[in-house]
């Protein structure tokens, strides 16, 4: 990979740790800023409540002192800004679908078929499995789903996942979990087809789905990586029904690699719609 290739994902990178050590420092201030809170709210109630006998007592700089007060403040201490959650799941979905391009790439890489490739790709789409199990993937999109209202498209992914932990652990057929994941593929799509319909029985595109239901409307950056997972949709489909029939084909057909694409995918696409 040359150095131009990951400039940009190097850049993200120290975003995210000046960010934190951003953060880290703004933590630091709390007990000062509520030690300051809390002797403001003083000022302002025993000023509030002066008896009018005082009136005759001079206030010396006071006002002087308040403004030169407010001025310092706000300079040395800038005003954390507002966090859109909404704008940041859809920040989340799209993140998570360009990690997903890097996965599908590593598993392909062992394909080459060299110890060396082997290893690589082993050692990374592992880890990768690591941190989605770490960041408790599965539980993001059970959350995701009962948003859709479905009971039945939340069975789907349960008996999906129950499907590929068996076949995992050597007690289940490869066959028959690829079945259960694209049978559950192919109710989310359901669901997102129905929520995007205007009446029963309009016709439904996966374009026109994504128009319609994407944050941000039809023109937006969400709607148009709506559009593209329409692709890695797709491409799950195929592969899951080539193992439906036992096929083999390398990386494109091992049911793990699958399993970490799909819940990738799932969480991406809900996370860039109105749920």
């Amino acid at each position: 990979m040359s150095k131009g290739e990951l400039k940009n994902r190097k850049a993200k990178r120290n975003y995210f740790v000046t960010w934190l050590d951003n953060f880290g420092q703004a933590q630091e201030y709390v007990p000062k800023v509520q030690r300051e809170l809390e002797k403001t709210d003083w000022e302002i109630e025993a000023l509030d409540n002066v008896p009018y006998e005082a009136d005759e007592i001079p206030k010396g700089d006071m006002e002087i002192n308040f403004e030169n007060d407010y001025k310092f403040l706000t300079r040395v201490l800038p005003m954390i800004p507002t966090f859109d959650v909404s704008a940041f799941s859809s920040s989340d979905a799209i993140s998570t679908s360009s990690t997903a391009s890097v996965y599908e790439y590593v598993s392909k890489v062992g394909d080459i078929g060299t110890p060396k490739a082997f290893e690589y790709s082993n050692l990374y789409t592992t880890k990768y499995q690591a941190i989605q199990l770490e960041h408790n993937r599965p539980n993001d999109i059970r959350l995701l789903l009962a948003k859709l209202q479905n009971q039945g498209t939340l069975d789907r992914f349960e008996r999906a996942e129950t499907s590929y932990l068996q076949f995992k652990a050597g007690k289940g057929e490869r066959t028959a979990a690829a079945m259960e994941m694209r049978t559950f593929l192919d109710g989310v799509q359901g669901d997102l087809f129905q929520s995007a319909r205007k009446w029963k029985k309009e016709k439904m595109t996966w374009e026109k789905m994504a128009e319609k239901l994407s944050k941000g409307g039809a023109s937006s950056l969400e709607c148009k990586e709506m559009i593209r997972q329409d692709k890695t949709r797709s491409s799950l489909i195929s592969r899951l029904s080539d193992i439906g029939k036992n096929r083999e084909g390398g990386s494109i057909t091992n049911l793990n690699h699958i399993w970490t694409e799909l819940l990738d995918h799932v969480y991406a696409v809900l996370n860039i719609i109105n749920l």
